[in-house]
């Protein structure tokens, strides 16, 4: 049989309901130390509520339509430890510690707004937003954590929004239980240390074909990856990101992490007045399992939040000389476009086809150093042979310098 509370009722010590709780007009207020086990559903009706300051753990689900926001006043923790759980009712709801927990691997699925004061912990843990937003308003860059936890928005609409007040670094987890690894997080760095509020969201679906709601900066898909700067290549089209500031204005550093099996891609196009832009994101590889990622270091325009990694379509263009004279112009060999291979490989070669110069993760710094003791710090004038591999499995590239002191 259901539980039924109807009064104010106060735990000091531990309680296991084998079924559901009810609460309907009544509250259960939790000390420090107590515990609530509810086996089956909580379900707020009319004005009941939970003054939590110990720790609930639900197996089933947890509806609240009881005009309020169900945990009231409390500093406690609440746990979800069933399979798959919904998170519903027509008002949302307030939790100050909220954990995520299973024996496997599961999903809880929002089914309306929730806000969190504290902490979040996803543990191993797909939380599934369809429309619906969580808030997280600890400005603590540690107030979200996980292992193989994630954040998953399969509509336009939901979002993970957290609240910062530093120059600290916020990661989102958000992901999809179809990719591997499972998340494809964002790390938002403000400009500021003036309080604002971040909204993320990883999309699991081809932009092309993204019609599914509207976005919290207002875009409606879909989003045609044809619509582009020359500049690119082929967009991603298995995923995209959502990243917007909606509280605050300073902007921020915005990275996304990602893998080399998700595809060739060396940037981070964001769509602005109808088409795809380049917006100023650098590649970077390392080696993590989340291998690749793309930076820019000043986001100030977040107008339109659809974010979607690209392959690069540039020329990589080495110049036919530098006089090294310190005038200020062409002191130095700078090969445009390689930041964007920063596995290079340059080797510099005289004109009797001797190493004098070899530089991995080349910087734009020759000035005619030498690399090779055998030649000094310093080569002569003259011509020389170059030969450049940009990544593995891509055409070297060769020519010749002329280099003039």
């Amino acid at each position: 049989m259901k539980h039924l509370i109807y009064i104010i009722f106060c735990l000091f010590s531990n309680l296991v309901l084998a079924q559901s709780l009810t609460l309907d007009g009544g509250s259960l207020s939790l000390q420090n130390g107590s515990t609530v086990t509810v086996n089956g559903t909580i379900h707020n009706k009319t004005g009941g509520n939970i003054d939590n300051k110990g720790t609930v753990t639900v197996q089933e689900d947890i509806i609240n339509n009881g005009g309020n926001t169900l945990f009231i006043n409390g500093t406690g923790t609440v746990i979800l430890n069933g399979a798959i759980q919904y998170i519903s009712g027509q008002d949302s709801i307030v939790f100050y510690d909220l954990i995520l927990d299973g024996t496997q691997a599961s999903i809880k699925e929002l089914f309306n707004t929730i806000t969190v004061l504290n902490s979040v912990n996803l543990n191993e843990q797909e939380l599934q937003l369809h429309n619906n937003k969580v808030y997280v308003l600890n400005t603590n860059p540690s107030a979200i954590t996980y292992q193989n936890g994630f954040v998953s928005g399969d509509t336009l609409g939901g979002y993970l929004l957290w609240q910062t007040n530093s120059t600290s670094n916020y990661e989102f987890p958000v992901g999809n239980a179809n990719l591997y690894p499972l998340t494809r997080p964002v790390i938002i760095t403000p400009n500021s240390n003036d309080t604002s509020i971040f909204a993320v969201r990883l999309a699991y679906t081809d932009l092309n074909n993204e019609i599914t709601g509207t976005s919290i900066t207002g875009a409606i898909g879909p989003f045609d990856t044809n619509l582009k700067d020359s500049t690119f290549g082929e967009l991603n089209t298995s995923f995209y990101h959502n990243i917007a500031q909606i509280n605050g204005n300073n902007g921020a550093k915005i990275k996304v992490l990602y893998t080399s099996s998700d595809g060739n891609f060396k940037n981070l196009a964001q769509w602005t007045n109808g088409k795809f832009s380049n917006v100023g994101f650098q590649y970077y590889e390392t080696t993590n399992t989340l291998d690749r990622y793309v930076e820019n270091n000043n986001v100030l325009n977040f107008n339109d939040d659809i974010f979607a990694l690209t392959e690069v379509n540039v020329e990589v263009l080495v110049p036919a000389g530098i006089s090294v004279n310190n005038d200020g112009l062409n002191d130095v060999l700078v090969i445009e476009n390689l930041n964007l291979y920063p596995n290079n490989q340059l080797n510099i070669y005289n004109r009797w086809g001797d190493l004098v110069y070899s530089a991995t993760n080349y910087q734009n710094d020759w000035n005619g150093q030498s690399t090779n003791s055998a030649f000094g710090n310093q080569v002569s004038s003259g011509t020389y042979f170059y030969t450049l591999v940009l990544e593995e499995g891509l055409p070297i590239i060769t020519g010749y310098i002329e280099l003039k002191k």
